[in-house]
């Protein structure tokens, strides 16, 4: 169990700077040619980043017995509720 609980607490920050990586620092070429660097953080990426930090903590949570199941499935249901939920701001 300790193994299992190292490589889902490993996990969150290798998938966070991986994204940010991708997200931010790589360029892309654009059909006309020009180098675009990054895409910035938006909305997408917070909502990954949600995604990815809650389901192995709330697992490593789970798996240490600090949570029981009915806690676990409130926890990734407000995880993903966040991430999928549309956001309020601007005209219809």
């Amino acid at each position: 169990m300790e193994v299992v609980t190292i490589i889902l607490a490993s996990s969150v920050p290798i998938i966070l700077v991986g994204g940010l990586v991708n997200r931010c620092i790589v360029t892309s070429e654009t059909s006309r040619g020009n180098v675009v660097r990054g895409k910035g953080i938006g909305w997408q990426f917070i909502r990954f980043a949600v995604l990815t930090t809650a389901m192995p903590i709330i697992a490593i949570l789970a798996l240490r017995g600090i949570v029981d199941s009915e806690a676990a499935y409130a926890l990734l249901a407000a995880g993903i509720g966040y991430a999928f939920g549309k956001t309020a701001g601007g005209a219809d």
